[in-house]
């Protein structure tokens, strides 16, 4: 596991025990002050990590909560942009629900088409962070990391699914139940982490069943994205976060798309990991890979910009000397009161030595590790990474 990951564990534990002791005490507490909380401890948990913001908060009203701005150390970045939501549970809901349909009065744009739009422009990945309160026998994800289950009160979304798998009404997506978006959500941990997540729903027969959330992340890793995560030391946590956040991506598009488009791959992998494995065990495997509806557009919306230290804006330019951000220097969506609330920036270089694992007793009975590259007959875990 990684030193990032680690931190971002512990981050959901804490904010999860929050959210459930303020309804205890009828302490209510926030996206705002939660994100910087979380922000504040991440700060004082990785030195390399630095944290800004624009001095006019009043352009930060609309936009995302925070930019993040990553690199291996080689000089190369990637960027996120990160949107917090809560879980509310009203009565109407008890189960709970995202509040989604959040719609921008000064531009009349929905929230997540604004995200949206700013990603698309700038190549960056959106993704929703969800926080969910500590709860007996709730679920927050399908998929558990090697972490500890608990790591699912803060869980990840690519913007994209939202966008793609669920329907709008009067052009507005509505608010997305707890039970809907499970399938699609990673305690965010994982991002940060070296190896994929599983799904917790039983499995075809046969050995180290294949999940679509480790098919999708083998076809990002061989195909279209290949030349932006070549230049990301695959050893380091920022490659880990490329590749989930691009993965999570992936995972708004289809099964059967996948299937169909990018069999070879799936052979490759089943005939790598699994050398002479029953015909039964590889059609159950593929027919598990098969469940959705179609669409051609995945890796043409996948590219993801790479920028080199000297194209980095001035703004994060700032950040990552530590120093405040100019008066005079502007975020891009400035002009429609949409820059990020915060803006942060990581240099995750690969690490020699092994971190500590998070405090919290581990059940892995139902969890499955893979790494992300598997080029021989070995055991998975021979290729588990020592990244910060």
């Amino acid at each position: 596991m990684t030193r990032l990951a680690t931190a971002l564990f512990r981050n959901a534990q804490s904010a999860g025990r929050n959210f459930r002791d303020g309804e205890r005490h009828n302490i209510r507490q926030g996206e705002e002050g939660t994100t910087e909380r979380i922000l504040l401890n991440l700060a004082k948990t990785i030195p390399e990590l630095h944290v800004g913001a624009f001095s006019h908060r009043e352009e930060s009203r609309y936009g995302a909560d925070w930019e993040w701005w990553i690199s291996d150390g080689s000089n190369k970045w990637f960027q996120l942009v990160i949107q917090a939501k809560k879980l509310q549970t009203p009565k109407a809901h008890p189960a709970g629900k995202y509040k989604i349909k959040h719609k921008i009065r000064s531009s009349g744009m929905q929230q997540i088409d604004l995200l949206d739009l700013y990603a698309r422009k700038s190549g960056a990945q959106s993704l929703y962070a969800l926080y969910n309160p500590a709860a007996r026998g709730v679920r927050y994800s399908d998929h558990r990391c090697c972490l500890g289950p608990s790591g699912d009160r803060i869980t990840a979304v690519s913007a994209d699914v939202f966008l793609k798998r669920f329907p709008r009404t009067k052009g507005l997506i509505d608010d997305v139940p707890l039970a809907a978006i499970r399938e699609y959500a990673l305690p965010w941990s994982c991002l940060a982490n070296d190896r994929v997540a599983t799904h917790d729903v039983p499995p075809p027969p046969g050995p180290s069943p294949l999940t679509f959330m480790q098919f999708a992340q083998w076809t990002v890793m061989q195909d279209a994205n290949r030349d932006s995560l070549g230049t990301f030391d695959s050893t380091s946590a920022a490659y880990s976060l490329l590749v989930n956040s691009v993965t999570m991506k992936a995972l708004a598009q289809s099964q059967d798309w996948f299937t169909r488009n990018y069999r070879h791959y799936l052979d490759d992998w089943m005939g790598v990991e699994r050398p002479g494995q029953p015909e039964e065990w590889k059609d159950a495997q593929k027919i598990a890979i098969s469940r959705h509806e179609s669409s051609d557009e995945l890796f043409a919306q996948q590219r993801i910009r790479i920028f080199d230290r000297a194209e980095l804006p001035a703004y994060v330019s700032a950040v990552l000397s530590n120093e405040p951000i100019p008066e005079d220097v502007r975020h891009p969506f400035s002009e429609i009161d949409a820059a990020p609330k915060q803006i942060l920036t990581l240099i995750a270089p690969p690490r020699v030595q092994p971190v500590e694992p998070p405090g919290e007793p581990q059940n892995l009975t139902n969890t499955t590790c893979y790494p992300f590259r598997v080029t021989s007959h070995q055991s998975p875990f021979q290729y588990r990474y020592l990244g910060r």
